[in-house]
């Protein structure tokens, strides 16, 4: 999703530099060219040459500003397509708020017009400060997006609010800045995922294999791609961002309860959640005892693909019948009143929990075929063909 964006990695001093590190290999695993310029702070906690070795690229400070070579603030400045400050120490960031430069990472923040995720680090006092809190705000309202420090035992051995984010949480707010399309740009989308539990007592349940892990990759994607997500589910098995609203449920009425919750506004509803559709009719107290024996009677359980009204619906259907699969799945698009169907056929390939998937979309206009491939980048080639068709 990112091979070939430029990312420029600004980093301050603090001691939470080590994890910049690892936020450089996250992005070069991905495909995305990283850039480091460095604070003469920082260079007191890591040396240059670990973020050259990650980042395959000289790193821009005091002593190695080149205009002969073109290693300069205004060319590093210019070269990225989005700008990431992490850590922010608080000098850092008061200084950048009122255009202070006195510094080659200052100067290249300040001559860059790429977007800016900036991701502060501090003492807890030292973060929540009337100047910390005024610089901020005014970052904020300059369009910068602020990764929100987490509560934590700081090194100063202080347990407040004040740690750096986690690394997926910075990379997935750079990422989206340069990876959001048009058509799913503020479209509030509820996505459902995880297999129900229905309860037998209050030991047992009756429940399904589905992991959830294709679900969360939807989630993932269309967060990236723009919209805002709310993830309705049993399961969780992915790091996913603080900015999709996740709730966890467990029950089809739980489900259909949080989705109608959410509904207000959202334009599109991808049901990917594996639902029963059958329920104990009662649910007893307590522990069955084994002496009792177990009868259990099932009732037909609420569709909840079908009777949501008012928002765009895309259909998932898992078959196991090759011969017959394409024809639930047409059944299911008229009688549930969907956009699309997506259907996937388990097989060796791609059982429950696994990796990768293969789907086929299909619509009112025809069928589209997405062979066997990364769960996530099969969400996003689904969600572009959607966008595609529907714009």
């Amino acid at each position: 999703m990112i091979k070939g964006k430029n990312f420029l990695l600004c980093v301050s001093g603090g001691i939470a530099v080590y994890k910049s590190l690892e936020l450089v290999r996250f992005l070069k695993k991905r495909g995305a060219n990283v850039k480091v310029t460095m604070s003469p702070n920082a260079l007191k906690f890591v040396s240059t040459l670990s973020f050259e070795a990650l980042s395959e690229n000289p790193v821009l400070v005091e002593g190695s500003e080149d205009w002969g070579r073109g290693m300069t603030h205004i060319a590093y400045a210019t070269w990225a397509d989005v700008c990431i400050l992490a850590p922010a120490t608080i000098n850092s960031l008061t200084k950048f708020a009122y255009g202070m430069a006195d510094n080659v990472m200052l100067s290249t923040m300040l001559a860059c017009s790429a977007p800016m995720i900036l991701a502060p680090a501090a003492n807890t006092q030292m973060y929540c400060s009337p100047q910390a809190q005024e610089a901020i705000k005014k970052l904020e309202e300059r369009g910068c997006k602020i990764v929100k420090p987490r509560e934590d035992l700081l090194a100063c051995g202080v347990f407040g609010i004040g740690a750096l984010s986690e690394i997926e949480e910075i990379a997935f707010a750079a990422i989206k800045e340069v990876c959001q399309e048009k058509f799913w740009n503020k479209k509030k989308v509820i996505v459902s995922g995880g297999g129900s539990r229905e309860g037998i007592d209050e030991v047992r349940c009756i429940t399904n294999y589905s992991s959830g892990l294709q679900a969360s990759y939807f989630a993932l994607a269309l967060f990236l791609l723009g919209a805002d997500v709310v993830f309705v589910s049993s399961s969780k098995p992915i790091f996913l961002p603080k900015e999709i609203v996740y709730q966890s449920v467990e029950s089809t009425q739980e489900f259909y309860e949080a989705i109608c919750l959410h509904s207000k506004g959202a334009e599109y509803y991808f049901g990917i959640a594996a639902l029963s559709d059958f329920v104990p009719k009662d649910k007893r107290a307590g522990k069955i005892k084994k002496t009792e024996g177990l009868e259990v009677e099932f009732v037909e359980n609420i569709d909840i693909l079908k009777s949501l009204k008012g928002i765009k619906k895309i259909g998932f259907k898992a078959e196991k019948d090759i011969s017959q699969a394409r024809f639930y799945a047409q059944n299911m698009l008229k009688e549930k009143g969907c956009e699309f169907v997506c259907l996937n056929i388990l097989g060796e390939e791609n059982h429950f929990g696994s990796s990768q998937n293969a789907i086929s979309l299909i619509g009112q206009e025809g069928i589209y075929e997405f062979e066997m491939s990364d769960k996530f980048d099969l969400a996003l080639m689904v969600l572009r063909k959607i966008a595609q068709i529907s714009s």
